[in-house]
């Protein structure tokens, strides 16, 4: 554990400066989750006090709250149907100012124990924000082959092409990146497109309409017309 100059200590690996520190966004819906555990905790421990009919009736609906949701959740992940307000700092995460990138902590994982049998799991932990990350350095590299990247650099790409803002539960003044590979293609989950262009599977626009730095326009012989 270190103590930074507000005299507030953070801890390794995010006390190197030469280390891209990454935070976990918690991508499942786990957040809503662990605040409904705490709530029930908090009312059973209150019931072992001092019974109350009300309070009870209060940590039952809760408490199948918490069951329907958990239920529901793994349901919704594994059929990759990602629920914005999930992008949410995830409790367990690193936090602060030394966190320079977020990426998300819940993946599926495949593997096979030692008798064979294989299996399909929901796994979670920062190993694998940080793991997606470098997945992402990977490539760019792999892009930009003459190249040569450092940490500074890489996490100066990084930031170039992350997607800014869009994390809850990130104090203003902290670094607000969420990790981008740099493409912006957008994939229907049943093949239905309402569109043209990278948001929509790039479709193929009509009506001699063209796509351009995420702009659509019609050709004219003066000019290009914006379409609004």
């Amino acid at each position: 554990i270190q103590v930074d100059r507000d005299n507030k200590p953070f801890f390794y690996p995010c006390s190197y400066e030469n280390v891209i520190c990454v935070g976990a966004v918690d991508n499942y819906g786990k957040n809503k989750l662990h605040k409904l555990e705490i709530e029930i905790t908090e009312i059973t421990n209150q019931l072992r006090v001092e019974f109350n009919d009300e309070l009870y009736m209060k940590g039952s609906q809760l408490y199948n709250n918490y069951m329907t949701l958990k239920s529901e959740l793994p349901k919704i992940f594994l059929n990759k149907t990602m629920d914005s307000s999930n992008y949410e700092v995830a409790y367990f995460s690193n936090y602060g100012k030394k966190v320079n990138i977020h990426a998300p902590a819940y993946v599926t994982v495949s593997y096979q124990d030692k008798l064979g049998d294989d299996y399909n799991e929901i796994d979670v932990g920062t190993s694998y924000s940080s793991s997606i990350v470098v997945g992402v350095a990977a490539t760019i590299m792999s892009k930009h082959p003459d190249k040569k990247f450092d940490s500074k650099s890489m996490l100066k790409y990084l930031n170039k092409i992350g997607e800014k803002n869009i994390i809850n539960g990130i104090l203003e003044g902290n670094p607000n990146i969420f990790i981008n590979n740099g493409k912006h293609i957008v994939y229907s989950q049943d093949d239905n497109y309402y569109g043209c262009g990278p948001r929509s599977g790039y479709q193929k626009c009509l009506n001699n309409l063209f796509f351009n730095k995420d702009e659509y326009y019609l050709p004219n012989k003066q000019k290009n017309i914006k379409v609004i």
